[in-house]
């Protein structure tokens, strides 16, 4: 709700100064146009933010995602069966399916790998991190995170949502998984 909050107030801002600018003459009643320029800005601003709300609601719709588990960085926490080793293989291989991925940052000795995912029409692209610590010689704490590459996005249409989704079901065929905290709200 606060992404969406934001959303409006930004584009009214913008959409009222735009408005204020191109209506601006020198010395002919200044705050009739201010005000106008306001208004105007206020509904274009509404206008905008609920054509993408719409947008997003279809595609998410669509797609079959939990609305309730959207934001637009999306986390979760799982225990897997194996070694440090095999899983940090596993979380390799899982890297696939996410199509534009490239391998960012590898440190099999921390357990950390970091993916950049290409720009898409959804994002200006997305970053993923996996982060393995070993429990015991056959099991290991897994954190995935996904995000979007600019820090300053408010919504990615449930890319990221999708990018946890994608990962976890290619862990869950190769290996047996155990979620310990799913903040996305996924199944």
């Amino acid at each position: 709700m606060k992404q969406k909050i934001m959303l409006f107030f930004i584009s009214s801002i913008f959409f009222s100064v735009l408005i204020i600018l191109g209506a601006m003459k020198p010395f002919n009643k200044f705050s009739l146009e201010i005000n106008l320029g306001l208004l105007f800005g206020f509904l274009s601003g509404l206008l905008f933010t609920l054509i993408i709300l719409y947008i997003e609601w279809s595609y998410l719709r669509e797609a079959g995602l939990n609305k309730a588990g959207i934001s637009v960085i999306n986390s979760i926490e799982f225990e897997a069966t194996g070694n440090k080793e095999e899983v940090f293989a596993l979380c390799l291989e899982s890297i696939r399916s996410v199509k534009k991925s490239e391998i960012g940052l590898l440190n099999q000795d921390k357990g950390i790998i970091t993916v950049n995912v290409g720009v898409n029409w959804r994002t200006w692209g997305d970053l993923i991190q996996f982060d393995i610590k070993e429990v015991s010689d056959q099991k290991c704490n897994v954190i995935i995170t996904s995000r979007p590459a600019m820090g300053t996005a408010l919504i990615d249409f449930g890319k990221n949502l999708e990018n946890i989704i994608k990962l976890t079901n290619d862990l869950k065929v190769k290996t047996q998984i155990n979620v310990k905290n799913n903040i996305c709200n996924i199944t």
